[in-house]
């Protein structure tokens, strides 16, 4: 007879997968947490960069002005306001005011500086061709708002550079000008890299030993739940021994719910009792009975289970087995004569 499929309930035997699911579900999680924390952190920074830079751009436009004001405003008024920037910037004031916007972009060490009016002239550049140009793009839109702008983008000569549009309003000019200032990247870049990469590291770095501790943590647990999963299963085989196979099938069947469920079956008994055991008994000490009551009743269940019965019982010398399915009769039958 074929060996029976897996008793319902089987599941139960199974330890709960608690290191299994730390390494299948939160792990990955953790990791997934960490990618957006550093990804968060790192648009961070960048945000906290590019301010930075901006807010160096507006005082270095603020110098610009009251260094231009302080030494040629009637030409820097006159440069802010005219429409003739080739007449005003060939005279000598003009090529003053131009050499003088010159040196400050030196000292400042500017890749290249910008000055525009609110319409979008060009009225100074560093490269003279530039100057009466009309700048539109975005980011010279939004310092129309009253805003600052950045962009990041890298020079035909390979230079990375931040074109930083700042608007700003010159009192002695009497104008609201707008200044586009191009930063080299780099040094404040690296300045920033440097003190905020340990703080990085640090963060990860303490991470990692919590996901380290916790993962060592679960493991222990799971040895743990492993060895008392493991005594609970020896414990229930040992009181299995004490009942039939059904009633451990029906047990099992019932996982969960509040009643066993009865159902009718058609089976074959099997029942079997020593002759003359009490009068054997009686006759010899107690631990050969009992020595020779295990023996019979040993080889009994092994023959009743060999023909796929299933012993119900045992009452002192008797036992009571019950045969189901195909050839149930033929079965119990096999199992008396070898008995």
């Amino acid at each position: 007879m074929a060996e029976d499929s897996a008793l319902p309930g089987d599941e139960i035997d199974q330890p709960f997968p608690l290191r299994a699911r730390f390494v299948g579900r939160f792990l990955p999680f953790f990791l997934l947490l960490l990618v957006i924390v550093s990804v968060a952190g790192g648009i961070g920074a960048a945000s906290i960069m590019e301010s930075i830079y901006l807010d160096v751009a507006e005082r270095r436009a603020a110098v610009i002005d009251k260094a231009v004001s302080a030494e040629l405003p009637d030409a820097w008024r006159t440069l802010a306001g005219t429409d003739d920037l080739a007449a005003i910037l060939a005279s000598p004031e003009g090529v003053e005011l131009t050499s003088y916007l010159i040196a400050e972009s030196d000292e400042l060490g500017l890749s290249h500086l910008k000055i525009y009016r609110t319409d979008g002239t060009t009225i100074f550049s560093l490269d003279p061709r530039q100057i009466g140009e009309i700048e539109s793009n975005a980011s010279f839109a939004e310092t129309l708002h009253g805003d600052k702008a950045a962009e990041r983008k890298v020079l035909p000569d390979g230079r990375a550079v931040y074109e930083l549009y700042i608007p700003y309003f010159s009192p002695i000019a009497g104008a609201s000008l707008i200044f586009e200032l191009y930063e080299p990247v780099g040094q404040l870049d690296s300045a920033l890299l440097n003190a905020g990469l340990p703080a990085v590291v640090m963060l990860a770095a303490l991470l990692g030993v919590l996901a380290f501790g916790l993962f060592r943590l679960v493991a222990r647990a799971q040895r743990d739940i492993d060895g008392r999963t493991a005594l609970l299963i020896d414990f229930r085989s040992r009181l299995e021994r004490f009942v039939s196979q059904g009633a451990v099938r029906a047990a099992r069947e019932s996982v969960g719910a509040r009643n066993l469920a009865s159902r009718r079956i058609e089976g074959t008994i099997f029942f079997s009792d020593i002759r003359s055991f009490t009068s054997f008994s009686e006759q010899r000490e107690p631990a050969d009975v009992v020595a020779f009551l295990n023996r019979v009743i040993a080889a009994q269940i092994d023959c009743i289970e060999r023909h796929g019965g299933d012993v119900d019982k045992m009452i002192g010398d008797a036992v009571l087995a019950l045969f189901q399915g195909e050839g149930r009769e033929r079965r119990a039958l096999a199992a008396a004569i070898e008995a």
